[in-house]
């Protein structure tokens, strides 16, 4: 299956406060599609792209990007919903604008006239994961399986009960 691709001028498009939007099925996020899980209905992303002609001094384009994600709890090791939403400014040059470092809320986007905008969507998506997705405090304690080692400290608890008595 082939995935979707989206190019476009990076330039051009924040000088024209151009916009742009759709939504992309996680097969057209084949790294993407390692880390979560397959379910039906077929997960979508959705995305929202604009330019703005210059909100820094320099030409901008703002990214919103909606994903519910379906991944493997690594504490219980069920599905876990992995809603992510999230919003980025970037400036948009020729080489990488200098001070731009200081500022976290804004990143650097070369000026290209062929850029791959389902591959910053999925950047980004990687980049905003957690690495380990937990339920937190609601998570379920997973039963111990055949094979496995009970706790040694609980043993060595057992044992120094079973000496006092």
């Amino acid at each position: 299956m082939e995935t979707k691709k989206l190019h476009i001028n990076t330039l051009d498009f924040a000088q024209k406060e151009l916009a742009i939007q759709g939504e992309l099925s996680i097969v057209d996020l084949p790294r993407l599609q390692t880390l979560v899980l397959n379910a039906l209905p077929a997960k979508t992303v959705h995305y929202m792209m604009r330019g703005q002609a210059g909100g820094l001094g320099l030409p901008g384009v703002h990214l919103h990007v909606d994903a519910d994600l379906l991944v493997t709890c690594q504490r219980c090791l069920s599905e876990m919903p992995l809603p992510l939403r999230l919003d980025f400014d970037y400036v948009v040059s020729k080489d990488s604008p200098e001070g731009l470092d200081e500022q976290d809320e804004v990143d650097w986007l070369e000026a290209k006239q062929d850029f791959d905008v389902v591959a910053l969507i999925e950047d980004e998506l990687l980049l905003a994961m957690p690495i380990a997705p937990t339920h937190g405090s609601r998570c379920m304690q997973r039963p111990m399986e055949s094979g496995e080692k009970s706790n040694p400290f609980a043993v060595l608890k057992e044992l120094k009960t079973n000496r006092d008595d």
